[in-house]
């Protein structure tokens, strides 16, 4: 069986991986030069797999006119009229009640979950050679833990996550060089099992490994079209070959719209800007991943490096982009002054992260037989990537072979 992955961020490439281990025969096809150059080039690096709580929330309700009016510390919103973003945004605000927030949030978690044991594997191959480490998080928080909050967190525990509520003297004890930190947090929620690692390393080091297994990578090949015959996909369209496929698999993120719209599908997702700044490490650096819940900002420890991301910005304009990162660094000093070597050069990042109005990410076919969509992960693609790529790997599969019987 013939598949055309298209991204080869980590997404792409778990899709590839799961794939090629059902027998298939694989090309991935990527615009950039090289694996993971987009939402997965310096993320977060948290495989946050016990916090997934969904972005759309009543909580997040108050928050939004300062988001429109850029004084919201962690978001900015720009509004644009547009049909895209218009149906988004109405989309989200449906989704802000409390059932909604706690189903999403809930599927989330089983998602991943079970990426959390898919992705054993690549680190028992691979760990090593993209900075995997099982650090633990800690989210910091600034006020004492609503009757909703804990709530929540016992209605995770009892679907399998091993995330609690504690004190602040405990989160210190759990993580030492958060005394040297600016504020002291009330409470923490904390989450022993979460791990972190290089999430753009990761895609390579794979990417690696797939080549040795013929599976065909194309970089620097932006897809033209997606062509049907008999009603179902037969071949992908690039400015320098035409292929013909039985399946294509689409995990180009914020490019899926442009790559769809031709064939009338349409997909509801958008994309939602972070930033990101990666700094040496000191001996004050936190070994555990820490997010500071009121400004959305993280801390990562990836071997010798801290990575500092953060931010969920709408429709920004990109001559901001500098400005926000500088922001985000002096919000991060202004926290945690020892975190980091912060007077070394900074090593900016701006990422897109297609998101989805509920957060869950949209994995499976669509109304054009042989056209799959792994995509709309947001802020979760290097958590999710295992589960959703093995997902999508096994109905590509199953359907192909049922339509030959």
């Amino acid at each position: 069986m013939r598949v055309a992955v298209i991204g080869a961020g980590v997404v792409g490439i778990t899709t590839a991986y799961f794939l090629r281990e059902q027998g298939c025969e694989v090309s991935v096809f990527e615009a950039e030069h090289s694996p993971a150059q987009g939402a997965s080039n310096a993320n977060a690096g948290q495989l946050s797999y016990s916090y997934t709580d969904a972005l759309a929330d009543p909580a997040l309700i108050p928050r939004i006119p300062g988001m429109f009016l850029n004084t919201d510390p962690a978001s900015h919103i720009s509004p644009v009229i547009n049909r895209q973003f218009l149906s988004w945004a109405f989309g989200f605000l449906v989704n802000c009640t409390r059932r909604r927030s706690i189903s999403n949030t809930l599927s989330l978690l089983h998602t991943a979950l079970r990426s959390a044991k898919l992705m054993v594997q690549f680190h028992n191959k691979f760990g090593d050679q993209y900075a995997h480490h099982k650090t633990g998080k800690i989210v910091l928080l600034s006020e004492a833990p609503t009757q909703a909050l804990i709530d929540r967190i016992e209605l995770k525990r009892t679907e399998g996550s091993d995330v609690s509520i504690v004190t602040s003297e405990e989160a210190l004890e759990i993580e030492p060089t958060l005394s040297h930190w600016t504020q002291r947090p009330a409470a923490a929620i904390y989450s022993k099992s979460d791990e972190v690692g290089d999430a753009r390393k990761f895609a390579e080091v794979v990417a690696c490994s797939l080549r040795n297994r013929d599976v065909r990578f194309e970089f620097e090949c932006p897809i033209v079209a997606l062509e049907k015959e008999n009603g179902k996909i037969a071949r992908l369209v690039t400015k320098e070959s035409t292929t013909a496929v039985d399946a294509v698999v689409i995990c180009a993120g914020e490019g899926c719209t442009e790559l769809l719209s031709p064939l009338g599908i349409r997909v509801p997702i958008y994309p939602v800007a972070g930033y990101s700044a990666t700094f040496p490490c000191l001996a004050t650096s936190p070994s555990t991943s820490i997010t500071v819940l009121d400004w959305k900002i993280v801390f990562s420890r990836l071997d010798h490096s801290i990575r500092v991301a953060g931010f969920a910005d709408i429709n920004p304009n990109p001559k901001q982009h500098r400005d926000r990162i500088d922001y985000l660094v002096q919000v991060a000093r202004n926290l945690a002054p020892d975190a980091a070597q912060y007077e070394s050069e900074i090593d900016g990042w701006v990422g897109y992260r297609t998101m989805t109005p509920n957060s869950r990410p949209i994995v499976g076919s669509t109304e054009i037989p042989g056209v799959y969509l792994n995509t709309g992960h947001g802020m979760l693609g290097w958590t999710l990537c295992a589960a959703t790529g093995d997902a999508v790997a096994g109905q590509v599969v199953r359907e192909f072979n049922a339509g030959r019987s």
